[in-house]
């Protein structure tokens, strides 16, 4: 081999090596891209509220372990937002938060504390039968920090619909809590 062939195959095989170089590194940056896309599409939908989407394309992506946990901070975030407009004395759009809120929850927990504070902007909202549904819930479900505040709410609902059996059983579970029982006498007057 002469020498020119020499430098030929020399500057060939650089080339070569550069183009693969290049080639290797363009496939993982558009691998990279796809998974960014496609978390973003999830994150859309999961705002949106579209569940199933969401979870589509996070078993897409292989992270199943993780959608439970989005789904909850999202859920989370809503009632934080619901909360800021109670503050406000913006009890519809509060409302609309926490319904969200409580139509994502897939946790137990979470799904009360949801309907708590949908019931609580509805009492707000004079809205008390509608409040009534999400709070009665409370008869049964026990032993969550907010159980006895619904129940407070509950019966600010009941009294405004003149429910006497819903209040009698109230009164029943709260007899033995004086804080809780001096709330509700005030309710009752």
């Amino acid at each position: 081999m002469n020498k020119h062939h020499l430098i030929s195959l020399i500057i060939m095989s650089i080339f070569a090596a550069l183009f693969l170089v290049s080639f290797t590194a363009y496939r993982i940056v558009k691998n990279h891209l796809f998974v960014c896309e496609t978390e973003l599409r999830a994150m859309k939908a999961l705002v949106k509220g579209d569940i199933p989407t969401f979870q589509n394309l996070m078993k897409k992506l292989g992270k199943e372990s993780d959608m439970s946990f989005y789904i909850d901070e999202f859920v989370k975030m809503e009632i934080n937002r619901g909360r800021m407009e109670m503050e406000n004395e913006n009890f519809g759009r509060a409302y609309e938060h926490f319904l969200n809120a409580y139509e994502m929850a897939q946790k137990i927990p979470l799904k009360l504390r949801a309907a708590y504070f949908c019931g609580k902007a509805l009492n707000r909202s004079e809205e008390f039968e509608k409040a009534f549904q999400f709070l009665r819930v409370f008869l049964e479900e026990r032993g969550y920090g907010f159980s006895k505040d619904a129940l407070i709410e509950l019966a600010i609902a009941a009294k405004n619909l003149k429910e006497s059996k819903t209040l009698t059983e109230i009164e029943k579970l709260l007899q033995n809590d004086p804080v809780y029982y001096k709330k509700l006498e005030e309710v009752e007057k």
